[in-house]
């Protein structure tokens, strides 16, 4: 397994190119294309253990980060609405919407001016210098990204637990790997290729399926505290939903447990098993 050395400046000119987007645009879409961006670019970083980048590049991108996830989670808490079907829509449904639309209203201008004043235009000032550096001299990586995620998995999974605390390790652990998993490069043997794209799509689905209970347990916490507590149906129908994610989370977490387990296994063989040998798929994937 093998990656692409041109690969930490294709994450750099991704951050550069959603930026640009997101400054003439700052619809939903755009939101989550840069901060998608980000986390490959991070997800590059963690990888180049010791890669050291400009602190104002660092301060400049924490603006607009704090600045774009108000927005996200409004963007994500109105498309949950939106999906949310109670029959005739409750009063109480409409009132909600309408504040998180407010409240995007008001993050995004925020936002604008964000990027629009020296933060936003820093930051592309020092993307720009990060891009050159790193085509002069690429960060040296792992030979196999994908391996080194499932070896982080198998090091750092946290027990597979119902407490919260435990999810979010798990959900925040799968989003870093997934995003490091994705930088394989495409030309390895057939065998590693398999195995790494096993390694891909099985952090994908639980990062997902994570993302999903987190999302509606999130919207149900702020529904209960919006103007003093949402009435009773509409809270009864989002805990009966963030139960059902829960149900289906539990169940992804535990058949990717078991997929990665065997892919640990596979890997640790003697490298020409490895080429010879493509993990099997689990019955969820």
């Amino acid at each position: 397994m093998k990656v692409s050395v041109t690969e930490p400046v294709r994450a750099v000119r991704r951050v550069e190119r959603s930026l640009s987007q997101l400054r003439r645009d700052s619809a939903a879409q755009y939101v989550h294309h840069f901060r998608t961006s980000v986390r490959r670019l991070e997800a590059v970083r963690e990888l180049a253990a010791g890669e050291r980048v400009s602190p104002k590049l660092e301060k400049a991108l924490r603006a607009v980060w704090r600045r774009t996830a108000k927005v996200r989670e409004c963007d994500v808490n109105l498309a949950l609405l939106r999906e949310l079907h109670l029959g005739p829509e409750l009063p109480a449904q409409r009132g909600l919407q309408r504040w998180f639309e407010q409240r995007r209203e008001r993050s995004q201008r925020k936002l604008e001016r964000e990027l629009e004043s020296g933060a936003g235009l820093e930051l592309a000032k020092r993307l720009q210098r990060l891009r050159q550096d790193w085509q002069a001299a690429p960060p040296q990586l792992p030979l196999s990204p994908a391996a080194e995620a499932l070896r982080r998995y198998h090091q750092a999974a946290p027990p597979s637990a119902l407490e919260p605390e435990s999810l979010h390790a798990a959900r925040k652990l799968a989003k870093q790997l997934r995003y490091m998993a994705e930088l394989e490069h495409p030309g390895a043997k057939s065998g590693e290729a398999e195995l790494a794209r096993t390694v891909e799509a099985a952090l994908r689905r639980l990062q997902t399926a994570l993302g999903a209970w987190h999302d509606w347990a999130e919207l149900g916490d702020l529904a209960a505290a919006w103007q003093g507590g949402a009435p009773a149906p509409l809270l009864a129908a989002l805990r009966n939903l963030t139960g059902a994610k829960l149900q289906l989370a539990l169940r992804e977490r535990a058949a990717v447990d078991e997929e990665l387990a065997r892919c640990w296994r596979l890997l640790r063989r003697p490298p020409s098993s490895v080429s010879r040998a493509a993990p099997r798929r689990a019955a969820s994937a």
